[in-house]
């Protein structure tokens, strides 16, 4: 795979994201550094660019850590797990009732946050924004890992405008990429 397709490959999990379609794991650490990582499947990207959008419930684990320490990293994967993105990203707990109303409108699958069916009164879910400031494609088989700092990304036009140079065995391709399995020892 070469740096060309590597950015389309990361940029099709941000068009996914702008679409709405997003699924992952939220990695975030408490103050005294203790991880906690969660799987997030009301994700969205409403401004093409700005911030991830997903919501939680205020009571959890991830909303204390944030406060505490807003450093987080997203794991994305394409659907047979061959290819992962990860995304750095500086996270908040949105406060603002105009931010609160813009977040709850933009995530078109909220019937997904299941812990919203155990809401008893007050506002019931917190909103967290996290701003991606670069990200890591990881191909596991090959042995290959790209970095880009995320304006690189936001660069390229959406995913019906780019055409990868060959197959390179993400996004559910279904074929292999012949590299050759990496297997950390």
């Amino acid at each position: 795979m070469d740096l060309k397709d590597a950015k389309i490959a990361v940029r099709d999990v941000v068009d996914s994201l702008i679409e709405g379609r997003g699924e992952a794991l939220l990695i975030t650490a408490s103050a005294s550094g203790k991880p906690h990582a969660t799987w997030m499947a009301t994700i969205a990207l409403p401004d093409a660019g700005g911030r991830l959008i997903t919501i939680t419930s205020p009571t959890s684990r991830k909303v204390t850590n944030i406060r505490e320490n807003a450093e987080v990293e997203w794991l994305f994967s394409d659907e047979p797990k061959r290819c992962l993105v990860y995304l750095e990203c500086d996270a908040e707990v949105v406060d603002d009732p105009a931010e609160i109303k813009h977040g709850w409108a933009s995530l078109p699958d909220k019937d997904r946050a299941y812990f919203l069916n155990y809401i008893n009164s007050g506002i019931g879910f917190a909103v967290i924004a996290s701003k991606v400031r670069s990200a890591t494609l990881v191909i596991p088989r090959a042995g290959q890992s790209y970095c880009f700092q995320w304006e690189e990304i936001l660069a390229l036009p959406s995913r019906s405008n780019l055409q990868p140079s060959a197959d390179n065995g993400c996004a559910g391709s279904g074929k292999d990429s012949g590299a050759k399995q990496h297997q950390d020892t």
